[in-house]
């Protein structure tokens, strides 16, 4: 009989996952959970795993060990486990990223079967969104679909568990942009887009009225001066990035230190402001930054007005280099 010896890797954790749990669920189903055994990468000594893998099924055609993890074995050690191990058990090492600098992870690439599980491009990413909130029992809006992917990035185990709850949010059973501004960004993150897109489009008018409605619902102006500050400051990042001949989101996100999709929304807006325009709405932000913190403008929840009379005016040059 064939030696059975797999490593399981990649960078797709939900995929990588689910593969695991079938194997596992299909085992036990035919083989009796007597016959698996798992170990923690810190647990799966050598010599405990060696006496594992020697070991006989019991009443069953097969046995399964399972490592969570390649340990820090020398090649010599994989060797000794391939020698003693029962032709009728499989070995599964599941390991994301091992380190292939150790002996040991280079051994089991050479005598392994590899399964490697690599993060879907986005074109079948979108494909495969739509398919789960299919399988959910919604629909899915390309515009929730872009939204999803701009709270939580491009992981399918997180992209998955946002998906579950959003399915149960649709109660027409179409997951809209809605819903995913409301339940897969945090507080601050939706009040952040909120506020660029309205920025980015220029249209000032729409900004104030999204500004007063936050405000209308509890929250504190100054709470909101905060999250425009934070964007101006990353807006001039990006800008500066861009003016340096810089175009490569990847490479912006790294330097300036935010979410590539962060950039993305902020380049359109970067490219349409000039640097003296920026400067001097940069220079406006600044001195009323330093008024509210000394003093000079009321800030209190009772005589918010001024602070968001200062937002107006940053939003209006913002908008239009005015």
């Amino acid at each position: 009989m064939e030696q059975q010896m797999y490593l399981f890797t990649g960078g797709n954790a939900y995929v990588l996952g689910m593969e695991r749990d079938r194997w596992v669920k299909e085992f036990v189903q035919k083989h009796g959970e007597e016959n698996l055994q798992v170990f923690s990468v810190e647990d799966a000594q050598c010599n405990v795993v060696m006496d594992a893998v020697a070991a006989a099924p019991f009443i069953a055609e097969r046995r399964l060990v399972i490592v969570q993890g390649v340990p820090r074995w020398s090649a010599e050690d994989i060797d000794r486990i391939a020698h003693v191990q029962h032709p009728a058990t499989v070995l599964l090492f599941i390991d994301q990223k091992p380190d292939k600098r150790l002996a040991g992870v280079k051994r089991l690439l050479k005598i392994a079967r590899i399964h490697t599980f690599e993060p879907l491009r986005l074109p079948q990413l979108r494909e495969w969104m739509a398919a789960y909130a299919s399988e959910q029992g919604a629909g899915i809006e390309e515009a929730a679909i872009d939204a999803l992917l701009q709270a939580v990035g491009e992981d399918q185990l997180r992209l998955a568990g946002e998906l579950q709850k959003l399915t149960l949010l649709a109660s027409d059973a179409i997951v809209r942009e809605s819903h995913v501004y409301m339940a897969a960004f945090a507080t601050g993150e939706r009040q952040i887009w909120g506020m660029l897109d309205r920025l980015q489009a220029g249209n000032t008018a729409e900004a104030m009225a999204y500004v007063r409605m936050l405000t209308e619902r509890g929250e504190s102006p100054l709470s909101l001066w905060n999250i425009f500050v934070w964007m101006l400051t990353n807006l001039t990042l990006v800008a500066a990035a861009i003016e340096e001949g810089e175009t490569n989101v990847g490479a912006i996100a790294k330097r300036v230190g935010v979410h590539p999709r962060s950039v993305q929304a902020l380049m359109p807006l970067a490219r349409r402001r000039s640097r003296a325009e920026l400067a001097d709405l940069v220079r406006r932000a600044a001195e009323y930054d330093i008024g509210l913190k000394t003093g000079v403008y009321q800030v209190s929840d009772r005589q918010s007005e001024e602070v968001l009379a200062l937002l107006d005016r940053c939003m209006l040059a913002c908008c239009t280099g005015d």
